[in-house]
C-alpha cells in the first residue's frame, strides 16, 4: 500500500515517486526473503536480509533531516529537495548496509 500511496501522491514529482517505488520494493522483498529464511531455520540469512529492511526503514528517517539541510541552505525549491533527499537517503543507507554486510560475510 505505501508502495502505490508513494507513486501516485508524491509531492517531489517523479524523482521522490521513483524512489519510493524502488526502495518501498525493495523493503518488502527484503522482508519477505527475511521471513522465508526465518521460517526455513536459516537465521544467518535472515539476520542479514533483516539488516537490509532495517537500513531502508532508517533512511525513512533521514529524507527530512536532508530536506530541511537543502531548504535550509537554499540548495533546491521545495519539490526538488524531495525528489534530491528521497533517493540520497535511502541510497546511502542502503551502501552503508551492503558494507556492513561485505565486511562481515558470515
Amino acid at each position: 500500500l505505501g508502495v502505490i500511496f508513494g507513486f501516485f501522491f508524491s509531492f517531489g514529482g517523479f524523482a521522490e515517486a521513483s524512489a519510493a517505488v524502488m526502495f518501498g520494493t525493495w523493503f518488502v522483498i527484503a522482508l519477505a526473503l527475511a521471513y522465508s529464511y526465518i521460517r526455513a531455520g536459516d537465521t544467518v540469512r535472515h539476520r542479514r536480509w533483516m539488516i537490509r529492511a532495517f537500513a531502508i526503514g532508517l533512511g525513512v528517517g533521514t529524507i527530512r533531516i536532508w530536506v530541511g539541510l537543502f531548504q535550509g541552505f537554499g540548495l533546491f525549491d521545495e519539490v526538488t529537495s524531495f525528489g534530491v533527499a528521497f533517493w540520497l537517503s535511502w541510497t546511502l543507507h542502503v551502501i552503508a548496509a551492503e558494507i556492513w554486510l561485505w565486511r562481515r560475510p558470515t
